[in-house]
């Protein structure tokens, strides 16, 4: 069984291994470029690294709980659902916005277009997770209720991956400009 815990590692390793290239590298250096250029990489970029980063995931995540199943480890049972959720996070969360990014009617020139590309570049779906997901539970009244967008947009901006990044040379006059 040694074997699938070091698949499942491996899995695991590549899959983060990708997430953080992605995010720290990939998709600034292309925001760089400009919007227009940025959604045309976008789409290829994003069929290609579902199909790597979902196979790693799901297969990380089966052959962990195998392993986990076999050494009775709930500690790696814990890790590998951990992988496995990021399936159901990124059907619910991510895909929509992914969605709109790819579709042909979206005008590459358009504030639209732009934001779409900064959401996923600022907070890492978390501002996608505040629009779709994140109702308030009032414990006073005991019922679910709506949260306002500008209740949390500030401090889901604070928490936002491009303020943990330096910027590359000749950003900051393009972000200016």
């Amino acid at each position: 069984m040694t074997w699938v815990l070091i698949a499942a590692t491996l899995c695991a390793g590549v899959f983060a291994g990708a997430a953080i290239y992605v995010n720290a590298v990939e998709h600034p250096a292309r925001l760089s470029c400009g919007t227009e250029l940025a959604l045309r990489e976008f789409g290829p970029s994003y069929h290609r690294a579902t199909i790597m980063q979902a196979s790693l995931a799901i297969a990380g995540c089966v052959m962990g709980l195998w392993s986990a199943w076999a050494g009775s480890d709930a500690w790696l049972a814990s890790g590998a659902i951990l992988l496995g959720a990021v399936v159901p996070f990124t059907l619910i969360v991510i895909l929509p916005t992914n969605h709109q990014l790819i579709d042909p009617a979206l005008d590459p020139r358009s504030q639209e277009a732009t934001h779409l590309l900064s959401v996923g570049a600022t907070s890492c779906g978390a501002e996608r997770l505040e629009h779709r997901c994140l109702p308030a539970f009032s414990p006073s009244t005991g019922s679910v209720m709506n949260v306002n967008e500008t209740d949390l947009r500030p401090n889901m901006r604070a928490l936002a991956m491009p303020t943990l990044i330096s910027e590359a040379p000749g950003d900051e006059a393009r972000s200016r400009a």
